[in-house]
């Protein structure tokens, strides 16, 4: 994880502390292997080594309409009827819900973009939510990269990815 993607994660702890809030408790070791193991076994594809070294930090976050899964569904900090999406419970349902996705692993939504990785070609993407597949925004193979993308989105208003 490079020194921008922490950088980010320390903006993102610092907006949420602003109006009381935490980032989710980090996952643990155990819970990241877990995960690896069942998305391996469920949608034959390992996930992402930064997306990993982001659960060790925050489990997840909701933050400014953007979605970062964590590594199973749980409450939000601070709420006692809020959750936040787990990455495999969240991808069953986006698999279910419309064709084309199951071909997808997805780790992040906002309220315009789903943010995933190809299980064919292996490259990160974003497209629109409204038009999936007619409309990518970028896709990139750098892992790094595509987190930032997510984590600027939350953290900075004024951030476009268009």
């Amino acid at each position: 994880m490079n020194e921008n993607l922490l950088s980010l994660i320390e903006q993102l702890r610092k907006a949420r502390e602003e109006y009381g809030n935490f980032l989710q408790r980090p996952a643990t070791k155990e819970d990241v292997e877990r995960l690896n193991i069942a998305v391996k076994e469920k949608f034959k594809i390992e996930i992402s080594s930064i997306y990993k070294s982001i659960l060790l930090k925050t489990n997840g976050f909701n933050e400014n309409g953007v979605f970062l899964y964590g590594s199973k569904t749980d409450l939000l900090q601070g709420y006692s009827d809020r959750n936040l999406g787990g990455l495999i419970e969240t991808n069953e349902t986006w698999h279910e819900s419309f064709d084309g996705f199951s071909n997808h692993l997805f780790y992040a939504d906002s309220d315009s973009y789903l943010f995933g990785q190809s299980i064919e070609s292996k490259l990160f993407v974003c497209y629109t939510k409204e038009n999936f597949s007619d409309y990518l925004i970028f896709e990139t193979s750098n892992d790094n990269d595509f987190f930032e993308k997510i984590f600027r989105l939350a953290v900075d208003d004024d951030f476009c990815l268009e």
